[in-house]
């Protein structure tokens, strides 16, 4: 329990003769992968046809607290498709509540639409410290967009931003990225463009 909620209980009235309050649940983080067939996300391990209840999860509202890329993953074959091991992606993560926060994992190493219109949107507001919408968007040829609103909690309004998307370089991915951090008040990821920081071992921790 942190020092804003003791004050909290404080505040509304006398203490417990006994001094016991209910335990403060611990933050929890659910890894998100997008279906780019549907614009759909869902839980990352579930199936993106999963008829399991919050399995699929259509659009989200949050705040944004955190981007940065990281690599994981292991290399694999299915039938005649082969895949390397310890990919690039792009990971936002977004607190949808006090104790809920959505990590998004987007692979980045084909310049896909959805990072690049993802990026260009968040590039575009001047403040990130506000509640945005975000919903896939399937277009033509496979394509997939990710789609960025302002979102009012009190009047559920919402306003899409309209943004071009990044260019599909390794660079302009990282000053991207770094611009974003900055925005949010953490140190940039990339310096000179060089390889990722460590921050794979953050996102490990927060998917176990």
């Amino acid at each position: 329990m942190n020092s804003s909620e003791f004050n909290a209980i404080i505040q509304s009235g006398p203490l417990p003769a006994d001094g016991i309050v209910p335990r403060t649940p611990d933050p929890e983080y659910r890894s998100l992968k997008l279906d780019t067939s549907t614009g759909d996300f869902f839980i990352y391990g579930e199936t993106a046809g999963s008829a399991s209840p919050g399995g699929q999860i259509p659009a989200f509202v949050g705040t944004v607290t955190a981007i940065y890329i990281a690599r994981h993953g292991q290399a694999g074959q299915r039938g005649g498709n082969t895949w390397e091991g310890d990919r690039p992606y792009l990971i936002l993560q977004v607190a949808v509540s006090p104790l809920l926060t959505y990590s998004l994992r987007l692979p980045v190493g084909r310049a896909q639409w959805h990072y690049r219109s993802l990026l260009g949107s968040l590039l575009s507001l001047p403040s990130l410290a506000q509640p945005l919408k975000f919903q896939g968007n399937p277009g033509d040829r496979g394509a997939c967009f990710i789609q960025v609103l302002r979102y009012s909690p009190t009047t559920h309004t919402e306003e899409l931003i309209r943004d071009p998307a990044i260019g599909g370089t390794d660079q302009e991915l990282h000053l991207a990225v770094n611009a974003i951090q900055q925005r949010l008040g953490h140190p940039a990821q990339f310096i000179d463009n060089a390889d990722p920081t460590s921050s794979h071992i953050l996102e490990a921790a927060h998917d176990s």
